[in-house]
């Protein structure tokens, strides 16, 4: 096996903590609604 491949357990290893950070980012998105404005303006948006 060279340096550039992974075993099938490091590869699970590898996408679990992935998802777990997705995850925790997607919560605190959530929490703190960053959520787009539904707005076609600038001015719309300010006022």
């Amino acid at each position: 096996m060279s340096i550039y491949e992974k075993s099938a357990k490091a590869a699970l290893e590898a996408y679990r903590k992935r998802s777990l950070v997705e995850t925790q980012f997607d919560d605190l998105k959530n929490d703190l609604e960053f959520s787009k404005l539904r707005t076609h303006g600038a001015n719309t948006m300010h006022g």
